[in-house]
């Protein structure tokens, strides 16, 4: 059964308050001296009906559209983490063919960073790797993604230093969700912009931190995408 259009009725019986109001008042107006005729009372009770009516069915068609709207908000914000979720996921199978091919680590961890941080749609990466110096552990900066990489200028992080640092001492993962302005900035043909989200995953093998991976991205990483480069994590350990 179609349901009946609630805001064409609510109008026409607006439409009908007014006019039976309007009666209502000449009827009174044109009435005698004699007393007030039962044709008044008549248009009186349809014009309040009539309003009544009409002031409900306004009430509900604007809950409704709030509802629809709500709902409306709601599965488009589903659809959406449900698309980033379904084309961000990592295919490991990739992975693991792109570090297999590698001939060398810097290599591994170069195909590794491009394999991962392209799969994820990140803005930026980095792939650390540990040296041991003097019983020193140092994460030197081997590969990167959308960012530079120098032998004059390479970046080192000691252990308990920064970001990077502390991860190396700790072996867990590092997740922020509001970078301070600056912290990175990605730069591209079209200018530069800060990302809002990094990740730091350490690159574990024999149970002791060997790497760490670090990427930044504009959008959020579901708990499931981090699980995910994690476990990548460990085809990279293998060329380590």
């Amino acid at each position: 059964m179609k349901r009946p259009n609630l805001h064409f009725l609510s109008i026409l019986l607006a439409v009908v308050f007014l006019l039976s109001g309007t009666g209502a008042w000449l009827t009174l107006l044109l009435s005698s001296a004699a007393g007030i005729p039962s044709s008044f009372y008549f248009y009186l009770a349809v014009s309040f009906l009539s309003g009544a009516t009409a002031l409900i069915l306004a009430l509900t068609v604007r809950n409704e559209v709030i509802v629809y709207r709500e709902r409306k908000d709601e599965n488009r914000q589903t659809d959406e983490q449900q698309r980033h979720d379904h084309t961000a996921s990592l295919n490991s199978k990739l992975i693991t063919e792109s570090v297999r091919k590698a001939r060398t680590t810097a290599d591994a961890a170069q195909q590794f960073l491009q394999s991962v941080a392209g799969q994820l749609q990140a803005g930026a990466g980095a792939f650390y790797r540990v040296h041991r110096d003097n019983g020193t552990r140092t994460a030197v900066l081997e590969a990167g993604y959308a960012i530079p990489v120098s032998e004059k200028n390479r970046i080192a992080y000691e252990a308990g230093e920064g970001l990077v640092g502390q991860l190396i001492v700790t072996g867990k993962t590092v997740y922020l969700d509001e970078l301070p302005e600056g912290y990175i900035k990605i730069i591209s043909g079209l200018g530069s912009a800060s990302p809002r989200y990094v990740f730091i995953c350490p690159v574990l093998k024999d149970n002791e931190v060997v790497g760490a991976v670090e990427l930044a991205s504009f959008t959020p990483l579901t708990p499931a995408q981090r699980k995910q480069v994690e476990e990548a994590c460990q085809i990279v350990a293998e060329k380590m």
